[in-house]
């Protein structure tokens, strides 16, 4: 792989003017992305190749080009660019320093992931190359697949802040040596999910989203916690046996929190009768479940019912943090 870590001089078409004879440019340079259009999978790498391409048969002299990409950077993450494909060995090549790369990272020389990069080509003064009809690829581009998406378009921008020196433009021979033509061009990416991972939308309570045997997400399953006595905990990703406050939505427990316990009549609580944790609710005798009616008791003796409300009551307006008195030590 061509290096592309290197210094850039501060004035592009001064320096050209300098060491090459100044003439009169014949023909624009158009930028293209090429494959126009590609699939993946969430997690693939990708790559797009940056192509110029002369409008006139006889060809067109390209002594530099600075090139602004942009991107979707919730659905593409940015890994480098190489010249492995190019057929000229440039001078330099590099994230131009001073245009949208302010936040390029020294240690592998690429920018942050933010969705626009401005990549810069000088070639051999020497031995520029000669740009034809057929296109000429000057760097690829590569990308991570972060997100399924129907259609995700890597793009050209054509100017970024400060606008006299961050712009999309290809330089030919002589003084007036703006020879840029068509950026209009995309590359598009479509990407479909390989397992289910890759469909989370990061939210636990709504259930979770399905990756079907087409590589399609299917929407969310819905309430992960069917059971009426559990209550979806956002924050710790669980389904909580802890009754929430339903009246004043501030997290203390209330009378108002009654009727949603109701709904566990003749259950255990928690299932497992086991591990009894804060916010229990005792057995309607006051006592915990399987130490009022002895082990191996039949299970409805230490299930939920109206006499539980009393000993729930000890804990109202507290939080189910707090919530330690609700049975016998």
């Amino acid at each position: 792989m061509r290096s592309h870590i290197a210094q850039r001089p501060e004035v592009l078409s001064v320096l050209i003017c300098l060491v090459t004879a100044c003439g009169t440019a014949m023909a624009d340079i158009d930028l293209i992305y090429q494959p126009a259009t590609q699939t993946a999978t969430v997690d693939d790498v990708v790559s797009f190749d940056l192509v110029a391409r002369s409008t006139d048969p006889n060809g067109e002299i390209t002594k530099a080009l600075d090139a602004i990409i942009t991107w979707d950077s919730d659905v593409l993450l940015l890994l480098g660019f190489n010249t492995d494909s190019s057929p000229h060995t440039w001078t330099l090549t590099q994230w131009h320093p001073n245009c949208a790369n302010e936040d390029v990272n020294p240690e592998d020389d690429i920018p942050d992931n933010d969705g626009v990069a401005t990549y810069s080509a000088w070639a051999s003064l020497s031995n520029p190359p000669l740009v034809g009809t057929d296109g000429f690829v000057v760097a690829t581009f590569e990308f991570q697949v972060l997100a399924v998406t129907g259609g995700s378009s890597v793009a050209f921008l054509p100017q970024v802040a400060p606008v006299e020196q961050c712009m999309t433009r290809v330089f030919g021979p002589g003084t007036a040596n703006d020879v840029t033509g068509d950026i209009s061009t995309v590359g598009v990416v479509s990407a479909i999910c390989g397992i289910d991972d890759h469909c989370s939308d990061g939210v636990f309570c709504n259930g979770a989203e399905v990756c079907d045997v087409d590589g399609q997400c299917l929407p969310a399953t819905g309430d992960p916690c069917p059971d009426d006595c559990q209550q979806c905990d956002e924050d710790a990703d669980e389904c909580r046996w802890c009754v929430f406050d339903l009246d004043h939505h501030d997290g203390a427990i209330g009378t108002g929190d009654f009727g949603i316990f109701g709904g566990c009549f003749g259950q255990l609580y928690p299932p497992d009768h086991v591990s009894y944790d804060n916010c229990l609710v005792t057995n309607y005798d006051g006592e915990f479940g399987e130490a009022a009616c002895g082990a191996g008791a039949d299970p409805n003796c230490y299930s939920v019912g109206t006499g539980d409300f009393g000993s729930f009551a000890g804990c109202f307006a507290l939080t189910c943090g707090e919530c330690t008195g609700c049975f016998p030590d």
